[in-house]
């Protein structure tokens, strides 16, 4: 059983409908190499405060995020892109900290879904 709170088991079901579960394990490992590819650039965008960057690389993530359900990631993604214009840096890097951490979060847990 998957967390409700941090993914939508209704989208998991629907990939698994979709693809079967090889499609599914390629879709969650492109999602988190992809993550790991943005997350440089966007430490770097947000470490010289060019937001346009950061905002792109987050939209970015929250579309890879939509399509497996992983609902707290897209909130996450959700509350940077909003407040990106008048969030502090310090704002901004917290958030993405937050995102970083359920990151690590959820492909523990897809990770270990993908092994049952």
């Amino acid at each position: 059983m998957l967390p409700q709170d941090h993914i939508d088991e209704r989208m998991i079901a629907h990939v698994m409908e979709v693809g079967g579960k090889s499609f599914l394990s390629n879709l969650i490992h492109m999602f988190f190499n992809t993550f790991d590819e943005r997350k440089q650039t966007i430490e770097e965008a947000i470490a010289r405060n060019d937001r346009d960057v950061a905002y792109r690389q987050i939209h970015g993530i929250r579309s890879g995020a939509v399509n497996l359900g992983l609902t707290k990631v897209v909130q996450y993604c959700n509350e940077i892109e909003a407040g990106i214009e008048r969030l502090s840096h310090e704002d901004i890097a917290l958030h993405f900290k937050k995102l970083q951490e359920e990151i690590v979060f959820v492909r523990k847990i897809l990770n270990d879904y993908l092994e049952e």
